[in-house]
């Protein structure tokens, strides 16, 4: 895409982005009262499943809602399991559109504020170091999606890194928001966590570098 399409689509886009913040659905929907999201929602599972689907988005381009706050909305509406799985799905959907969004639209303008180190890293390493970014959330969700589309790395890469970190990070914050786990245990779960992460990167790193040494069979 050119310049030119892309400043004319932000043209477009942008303005519609702040009066649809600025409407009383939008105001609803990020109070996060779930007795309002049902009744914006007037007993509909499937506009439920649509805004949840769309705070989710948000959080995943902005930060500006608690990630804590969107599961423990799923698990109250559709249960631990419902919930759990209904979080991790939108979440994966939600990181690919930031990702994208940024890599063909924004990719020169957030290059500019994103840290290089953080950048290098990404590239160097770009499996790894999202799938960390998703199991210890020490930057936001929407800072590791633009910091990996800024970057160098492959979609597959960012989108399985993304699928296994949230699917063992929101069971974390599922369980936690439900109650089975209590809050003392969180930093333990995350140690746990970073571990589990490191194996994998460990293994995976083991694996390529077998491959690598791996001699080629001569052709007959």
């Amino acid at each position: 895409m050119n310049k030119r399409m892309k400043l004319g689509s932000i043209a477009v886009a942008l303005p519609l982005l702040i009066i649809g913040f600025k409407t009383e659905t939008m105001k609803v929907l990020l109070s996060g009262n779930i007795e309002s999201l049902q009744n914006l929602s007037h007993g509909s599972l499937w506009l439920l499943l649509f805004f949840t689907l769309l705070l989710m988005t948000i959080q995943n381009l902005f930060t500006i809602i608690p990630l804590i706050l969107l599961i423990s909305i799923n698990v109250s509406l559709f249960g631990f399991t419902g919930g759990y799985i209904w979080s991790w799905l939108i979440s994966i959907a939600g990181a690919t559109v930031s990702f994208l969004i940024t890599r063909y639209w924004f990719q020169d303008f957030f290059a500019k504020y994103v840290n290089s180190q953080w950048e290098s890293k990404i590239e160097e390493n770009g499996f790894g170091v999202v799938f960390i970014g998703r199991v210890m959330p020490f930057m936001p969700t929407s800072v590791v999606n633009i910091a990996a589309a800024i970057s160098s790395i492959r979609f597959m890469k960012f989108f399985y890194a993304t699928v296994l970190g949230n699917m063992i990070y929101f069971f974390i914050l599922s369980s936690i928001s439900l109650g089975i786990l209590s809050i003392p245990w969180e930093n333990s779960l995350y140690v746990v966590s970073a571990a589990f992460a490191l194996l994998v990167i460990m293994v995976i790193r083991k694996r390529r570098k077998k491959a690598g040494r791996t001699p080629m069979t001569p052709p007959e």
